[in-house]
Formats: structure tokens, sequence, C-alpha cells
């Protein structure tokens, strides 16, 4: 993108709302999650019937983040897996998240032939239970009507 596109889309994004330094405050507290779709194609789980399948040891254990939580194969004639893992932006960001799959799949008795497609979404915007108490402050500077939420 060049510097004068980017320029427009810097401007474009400060005219879609009118926000107050109280509002801008109020959306620097919101935090969203890393959720990766990993795109694979695998050798020797040819076997592995066309479906969804979860890692129960992956979903249970917080400190087991990066691993893959779901496997699915969507269709019978092919060796394309996608697999769904949580990341944290801090130190579990996309190349964990390969290296835990290809980790995943090599004890499952596959192989990596090739990395095929890997993307990020950031997902559940939320506010930590330290920035809950901000909506309070929120509420009385910025509703006409007190105390409504």
């Amino acid at each position: 993108m060049s510097k004068s596109n980017l320029f427009l889309v810097a401007e474009c994004e400060s005219e879609v709302m009118d926000v107050s330094e109280l509002e801008k405050d109020l959306f620097s507290k919101v935090e969203t999650n890393d959720y990766y779709t990993t795109v694979l194609k695998i050798k020797g789980m040819e076997h592995m019937p066309v479906g969804f399948y979860y890692f129960r040891e992956y979903m249970e254990d917080p400190s087991t983040i990066g691993n893959p939580v779901a496997m699915q194969k969507f269709y019978a004639d092919s060796n394309i897996f996608l697999f769904w893992s949580y990341g944290n932006s801090a130190d579990i960001k996309g190349q964990t998240v390969t290296d835990l799959a290809i980790k995943s799949i090599k004890s499952m008795g596959g192989e990596v032939e090739n990395f095929i497609l890997q993307r990020r979404f950031k997902y559940f915007p939320h506010v930590s239970s330290q920035g809950i108490f901000f909506f309070s402050s929120f509420q009385n500077s910025a509703s006409p009507f007190k105390q409504e939420f």
C-alpha cells in the first residue's frame, strides 16, 4: 500500500465516527483473543474419514495455548486438513501455532508435506476484570440516563 493510500485510510477512519476522549479511553480497554486457522497438506493420515475432530487435551488446559483445539478433513479424496488454534499476541503467534500443529500431526503418525495457509483472527472483544471498573465512570460521565446499564 502506498503512503498516499495509507493516508486515505487513516483519513477515512477518522471520519467514520466522531468520538470523545472518554469514548477513546473506553475503546482502548477492549481486548481480543487471537484465533488461528492453519491449512496443511498431510501425508500418512489418508485413513482418517471426513470429519471434525477435537483435541480434548488442548481444550481443557489453558497452559497448552497454541496447540490445535480442532482439526477438520473436508473431503475423502484429499489430504488437506484445517486446524484451529488459539494464540495470545505475545509469545504464542503464527509460527509457534504452526509448529505445535505439526507436532500434533507427527504424534498421530502423519507428516506435513506442505504448509498452505494460516490466518489470524481477533475475536471475542472483551474488557479485562481491571478494565471493567472503567464502565462505572463511563456511565456516570457519558449517559444522560444515569444508572441505566
